[in-house]
């Protein structure tokens, strides 16, 4: 006996596009990832040998970084930039032949979205104030210690990294399936309790992308349609409200309560804290002090 099983025609039509949609997104995911996995160049530049070879033996492979040269003057560490484009160049500022501002200069006009990382005594200061105007740079200030430089590299590398999968990644409404409204709505409340349970860790978007199984581009968009707030936007503020609690109510030294709200880079937090409150950590703790003392009296 044979049964003949009509099936329409729209509703055929309506599964093609469902599976399209799924293979369109796993390819989107497949690049996501391929995106992630390539490590990012460095190039190293500093005309003392034993500098030069302290960078060198840093574990730049932990922080997903690859040294493409290291370069003992200004116009070695040009001719070097042009061949392997680096996404990072960490350069002393005086160094014979060419400064590393000049260097960085032309280089930048090579390729504009790289970052200069300047390692700069006191004395340099000025010059590195000078070098501000040409856009991604940032500074370390010798002597530094190896933990300083990885995690100034590292974040600069993330944020390098966050750009690109903003240019590169596109993500077009048609390849993610359409979920229903009441789906939408539990998995933005599971991300923001994620976010409250983890926001005094150094949790990022590709954490919530890695927990929640979506593109980290979607989720924040996801999270500023319900809170009006982007992801970085909450997770500084509850860090925040966290810090000046911390300040306030205990004696742990500003480099410890930083740390305890997910701050790597502790001149990074005293930035953050002080353009929300006003004052840089250690006066907003005095203010509060004074400010209590008068309370009791």
């Amino acid at each position: 006996m044979i049964t003949n099983i009509n099936i329409e025609f729209p509703y055929c039509l309506h599964i093609i596009k469902c599976i399209i949609s799924l293979y369109r997104v796993y390819e989107i995911k497949k690049l996501f990832c391929k995106v992630r996995e390539i490590d990012m160049k460095i190039l190293l530049a500093d005309d003392e040998f034993f500098i030069r070879e302290g960078l060198k033996s840093l574990e730049w492979e932990t922080i997903g970084l690859k040294i493409v040269g290291v370069a003992s003057n200004g116009v070695e560490a040009l001719n070097i930039a042009r061949k392997y484009l680096p996404d990072i160049i960490l350069t002393d500022i005086k160094m014979p032949k060419m400064d590393g501002l000049e260097m960085s200069e032309k280089y930048l006009k090579i390729k504009p979205d790289a970052k200069i990382v300047f390692l700069s005594a006191y004395k340099d200061f000025y010059y590195v104030q000078q070098a501000m105007r040409l856009g991604g740079i940032d500074y370390l200030l010798k002597p530094t210690n190896p933990n300083e430089i990885l995690s100034c590299c590292k974040k600069i590398k993330e944020k390098i990294l966050n750009k690109q999968q903003e240019q590169n990644i596109i993500v077009d409404e048609l390849t993610i399936v359409p979920q229903e409204k009441k789906d939408e709505k539990r998995n933005i409340k599971e991300i923001l309790r994620f976010i409250d349970r983890n926001y005094m860790n150094s949790i990022s978007l590709k954490d919530l992308a890695d927990e929640f199984h979506f593109n980290p581009i979607y989720i924040n968009r996801m999270i500023k349609k319900e809170t009006q707030s982007t992801f970085l936007e909450i997770v500084n503020t509850k860090r925040m409200d966290l810090a000046a609690d911390l300040i306030k109510s205990t004696e742990l030294r500003i480099e410890e309560v930083a740390q305890k709200t997910g701050f790597i880079d502790q001149r990074y937090f005293s930035q953050v804290f002080k353009k929300r409150y006003g004052e840089p950590p250690g006066s907003y703790r005095q203010l509060n002090k004074v400010s209590g003392k008068s309370k009791l009296l």
